[in-house]
């Protein structure tokens, strides 16, 4: 899609909302109101154009006018003392000057190539000590998102995290003068990019604008984007996310008149490969771009768009209480998302593809007897496509892709027992390498592939501890079901007080392309303790226990033995403190 296009699309969905929603978007006139009623109440605007009698009492304060301008604060603080023992699994070696291992995690220092004595260095043991298996901190975050009202159908939205999952004690100060030696000197410095981090403390997330009218509502900037369960596309907003999926894009929403179905139409622009910004590329290039007064783009040769359609029946808040008590008629929502990508490289391969990807989503409540209440949902992406380029055998190359998630519970006895089942599915390749974080990891089948079939769910699904949300960094090629059993000391339907134990077991759909090229990924039992008031505050601990399977064994023809490594188990301990507001 040329510029031009993408321009024009923009600018007619503007036009087109805008004028749609004219008078509506523009602020309410204020009526007079008195000093005492604008200090007891908020300034926001009304629909009434009744006038209010002014005060007339002697020496009163001149008449005001409240503005139309008012924010709201939004946001989550979170603290998290972390303990991990031996989740490189203990089989990382050095082969070729390279460390390699079978876990996304790094080995200890002491058993990298610098610091090892396999590595030549006679010094490995002043380093640390050589059974450096556990690795403990604290780190936190604040995500601040404070909105902007500009009358009642129009607001701007920021989102701006402050110390991103930031390890404590990091950015210590480093070279105080007035201390005689590097123990004495205390406190932190502030982390800038590139001098003493690699991020900054504060980093600017998202910033959009929305128009709400009777025809619908426009998003245009950077925003998250979430579907669904969060298989594919993830906002990352959770209380234990760490990631979170943003994109710039503009999208249209509207309720289908007498339907009740929610239909929404989002173009992500520049999605893909945005056209580099005069600002991001060189001094001389910023100093051009300041004098013309605005970035543009680099070229039109590295360019990718994406074009989404939902339609989906969202009749139900389900941030607030699931299911009343004693309501007894199931309630069901679901939608249904197409995805349309294409982008055109232009370069030594000259690359150009297109992709395809439905995802269906549903999630169904029904309370059968009593206040028992049955929970199910379920999300299934399917990616399809072909990628063309100029760089010789298997230069055509298909996407077969396909993921499948589901949980389902069942509480019982007033509710304080809860049954359930997660269970999912992403499909392999056993030409690929394995996992997200596989730089390290031992060589898996890399011979020439034309069919790309690996399907990695968003990182920010979470249904364990270790093995898919660290060892592996993402669930892919793999099946995996977990039974679990939650227990409520308290139960309501607003707030959880209980512990919960989640039992797991994992296998590979392609074994070829695990490391240790077996089908058993491992087994982890999951055990949780939490406090929860919704909307409010959420603590706990958590702890589990990882057994690896022979799929994350070393073998011999990747490391520097005659014999295979075999994978060790592996545990973690995690602290949960959070507030929203």
């Amino acid at each position: 899609m040329s510029a031009c296009t993408r321009i024009v699309v923009v600018f007619v969905s503007l036009v087109f909302v805008m004028s749609v929603g004219g008078a509506s978007a523009q602020p309410p006139s204020a009526p007079v109101v008195d000093t005492k009623e604008v200090t007891e109440a908020s300034a926001t605007p009304t629909d009434s154009t009744e006038q209010i009698t002014p005060d007339t009492t002697p020496m009163a304060p001149a008449e005001l006018r409240p503005s139309y301008f008012r924010f709201e604060h939004h946001g989550m603080f979170r603290v998290r003392p972390d303990l991990m023992y031996r989740l490189h699994l203990g089989t990382s070696d050095i082969v070729a000057g390279q460390t390699v291992g079978t876990s996304a995690i790094l080995p200890p220092t002491t058993e990298n190539v610098i610091n090892s004595t396999s590595g030549g260095n006679p010094f490995s043991d002043q380093v640390g000590p050589t059974d450096n298996d556990a690795r403990a901190g604290v780190n936190f975050r604040f995500r601040y998102r404070p909105a902007l009202y500009v009358g009642d159908h129009l607001k701007v939205v920021a989102g701006f995290d402050l110390f991103d999952n930031f390890v404590m004690g990091s950015t210590p100060v480093a070279g105080d003068p007035q201390q005689p030696i590097e123990a004495l000197s205390g406190g932190q410095e502030t982390p800038v990019s590139g001098v003493n981090g690699w991020r900054d403390s504060i980093r600017t997330r998202e910033l959009f604008l929305t128009l709400k009218n009777g025809f619908g509502s426009l998003r245009f900037g950077r925003q998250s984007h979430h579907w669904g369960m969060g298989l594919v596309y993830n906002s990352g907003n959770a209380f234990n996310n760490d990631f979170g999926d943003v994109e710039d894009r503009l999208v249209l929403e509207a309720q289908l008149p007498g339907l009740g179905y929610h239909l929404a139409l989002g173009y992500n622009y520049d999605w893909l490969m945005d056209d580099v910004d005069w600002f991001e590329t060189s001094t001389a290039r910023a100093q051009a771009a300041e004098l013309l007064g605005q970035g543009v783009g680099e070229s039109e040769y590295k360019n990718g768009h994406q074009i989404t359609l939902s339609l989906s029946n969202r009749q139900h808040d389900w941030s607030a209480p699931r299911v009343l008590l004693g309501e007894r008629s199931p309630r069901l929502d679901w939608g249904l998302m197409y995805s349309y990508r294409s982008w055109d490289l232009d370069g030594t391969t000259n690359q150009v593809g297109e992709v395809h990807m439905p995802d269906l989503w549903a999630r169904l409540d029904w309370s059968p007897v009593g206040n028992n209440l049955f929970t199910m949902e379920f999300e299934a992406a399917y990616v399809f496509g072909s990628v063309s380029s100029d760089s010789g055998a298997d230069a055509t190359q298909d996407l077969r892709q396909l993921g499948l998630a589901m949980t389902s519970s069942y509480s019982l006895m007033n509710r304080s027992l809860t049954i359930g089942v997660d269970a999912g599915l992403a499909t392999g390749d056993p030409d690929q390498s394995f996992g997200y974080s596989s730089v390290h990891q031992g060589a898996t089948n890399e011979s020439p592939d034309s069919t790309l079939s690996t399907f990695h769910f968003d990182r920010d699904f979470r249904v364990d501890q270790i093995l898919f949300y660290e060892v592996i960094g993402g669930i892919s090629n793999a099946w995996y079901l977990k039974p679990w059993l939650q227990y409520d000391f308290e139960p309501d339907v607003t707030r959880t007080r209980g512990i919960r134990l989640g039992l797991e077991g994992a296998f590979a759909m392609e074994p070829q392309g695990t490391p240790g090229q077996s089908e058993f990924l491992g087994f982890e039992v999951d055990v949780q303790a939490l406090f929860e008031e919704v909307g409010r505050y959420r603590w706990g601990v958590s702890m589990g226990f990882l057994f690896p399977g022979a799929a994350f064994n070393l073998l011999s023809e990747n490391s520097s033995g005659s014999s295979d490594k075999e994978a060790d188990w592996a545990m973690r301990l995690q602290g949960f403190l959070g507030w929203v507001f």
